[in-house]
């Protein structure tokens, strides 16, 4: 079904495309993610309860207290239909938008953070969700520019809350440049990707993400990471 957006979904995607091409100092992450979408009907921790998925992050560094992320998920869902334990499979894609608070001092080994932000999910490529994240991460130096770079987030569900509230832990590195050094630009082309994609509904969504981000973002910040870090 063909969706039609509102003027705050694509204010979300038109900044997205903007920060991503006007960054030049910043990190690029990859984690290893888990959902689960059982705790917060359960409220109980069961490692069976818990899928697995990838996190491609951007993060742009405003200031010593502020950073801008982007981060970009494909997972695996157990979504519940009931709350007595009954889940469908499926697929999970998500976008975000988010704002962190961090304490960092460039001589530090631990950087704690907090952050909240919202975020567009897209469930078996056929339903397209909106959620408010909220979560704490750290990262832990491991040399110059590299960090380990784990995070958990509760993420709450604008739609159907009682059965798509999820817990989110992730798991992975880190690589921060900047400096003199100047990151490639990715074009501007997510907005008017996803402006094409939206009139094939969620299916042409998903197609825009997963095709024209890893080529006009991915690319170039996957680019500059392993070139900062001698890869």
């Amino acid at each position: 079904m063909k969706k039609k957006f509102t003027p705050v979904v694509w204010t979300f995607l038109f900044m997205l495309g903007m920060i991503s091409a006007q960054a030049q100092t910043g990190g690029f992450a990859v984690r290893y993610l888990l959902p689960n979408y059982q705790f917060p009907i359960t409220s109980k921790f069961k490692s069976g309860d818990f899928t697995s998925g990838a996190e491609l992050e951007y993060t742009h560094v405003l200031d010593k207290a502020f950073n801008l992320a982007f981060p970009l998920k494909l997972a695996k869902a157990n979504y519940p239909v009931d709350e007595h334990g009954q889940v469908d499979d499926g697929i999970y894609m998500g976008l975000d938008l988010l704002v962190q608070f961090k304490h960092f001092r460039p001589e530090s080994a631990v950087s704690p953070y907090l952050f909240a932000g919202a975020g567009l999910n897209l469930e078996k490529a056929e339903f397209l969700n909106a959620s408010i994240p909220i979560g704490a991460g750290l990262d832990v130096k491991i040399s110059r520019s590299t960090y380990f770079a784990p995070k958990i987030e509760y993420r709450l569900a604008l739609q159907d809350p009682n059965l798509r509230n999820n817990l989110q832990a992730g798991l992975g590195l880190k690589v921060f440049f900047g400096g003199e050094e100047k990151m490639p630009e990715p074009a501007l082309v997510m907005p008017a990707a996803f402006w094409v994609g939206s009139r094939w509904g969620t299916p042409g969504l998903a197609a825009a993400w997963v095709t024209v981000y890893p080529l006009a973002v991915l690319g170039p910040m996957a680019f500059y990471a392993f070139r900062t870090v001698d890869l």
